[in-house]
Parts: structure tokens; sequence; C-alpha cells
């Protein structure tokens, strides 16, 4: 089971989740959500 978190400088909130089983067949399960704050001031 993996978790990462990443952050981006324009306020985008990634995250990933990911937990691989392995058994006599591989069972793959992904989670991805998607956060996004749009908080962008430019001029």
């Amino acid at each position: 089971a993996s978790l990462d978190v990443v952050v981006n400088s324009c306020m985008n909130a990634s995250i990933n989740v990911g937990i691989n089983v392995d058994m006599i067949s591989d069972i793959n399960i992904g989670v991805v959500a998607n956060i996004n704050i749009g908080v962008e001031n430019e001029g």
C-alpha cells in the first residue's frame, strides 16, 4: 500500500492511493482523487 500526496504551487492537490494485492492472480486496486482549488490571480 502506498500513499502519495503532491501539492503544487498552484494550489492543486493530487492524492494517489494504490493498493497492490499479490495472490494467484494479481489484483490491483487504484483510487485516484484529484482536488483542484482554483484560486489563481494573474495580473
